[in-house]
């Protein structure tokens, strides 16, 4: 075999691995980005202090607690952390099947849906943690916010980015 051939079947071998992957990568990073989301989930999304007949109190909590309701602090908007949770599953599950069928628009529609549903969630959380910060209560936003949110951001684009890489017959 001639060197000549030997570096055209590896193109070959590389082009078809290539072909192979097709939009996986992609669902990698919409699984990733909904784990991030999910682990955003359960950390703290607000910090608060509080001061109190003289003395002084401060914390965090976290979407996990509030949808548990162990420490109410924050007021009873209680919408926006499950819509965060729900879509974060839904773009993991779909972002599962999407690495085992990446043609499928219906999976990709989904991490798309998904992603959009826990940066609605975040956006909300961050609009609930603002209204909550009044006087003698200051509340903070918690890093879990801004985790929720990138993972959500990520997946947006990941779905965006696998939706629009399939040929228009594929269903």
């Amino acid at each position: 075999m001639l060197q000549r051939d030997r570096i055209l079947v590896a193109r070959g071998c590389f082009g078809t691995w290539l072909k192979s992957m097709k939009n996986r990568h992609l669902a990698a990073v919409a699984i990733s980005g909904s784990t991030v989301a999910l682990v955003g989930i359960s950390t703290p999304w607000a910090t608060w202090e509080r001061s109190w007949l003289g003395g002084y109190f401060s914390g965090d909590i976290s979407a996990w607690e509030l949808m548990l309701d162990s420490r109410p602090i924050i007021s009873t908007y209680h919408a926006f952390y499950w819509v965060a949770l729900v879509g974060a599953l839904m773009c993991f599950v779909a972002g599962m099947g999407a690495v085992a069928s990446p043609r499928a628009r219906v999976l990709w529609a989904s991490v798309i849906l998904g992603a959009i549903a826990v940066i609605l969630g975040s956006l909300w959380g961050f609009f609930i943690v603002e209204v909550e910060s009044v006087v003698p209560h200051y509340a903070g936003y918690g890093y879990g916010l801004f985790l929720t949110f990138a993972g959500g951001a990520a997946s947006l684009v990941a779905g965006a980015l696998g939706r629009r890489r399939l040929p228009v017959s594929s269903l």
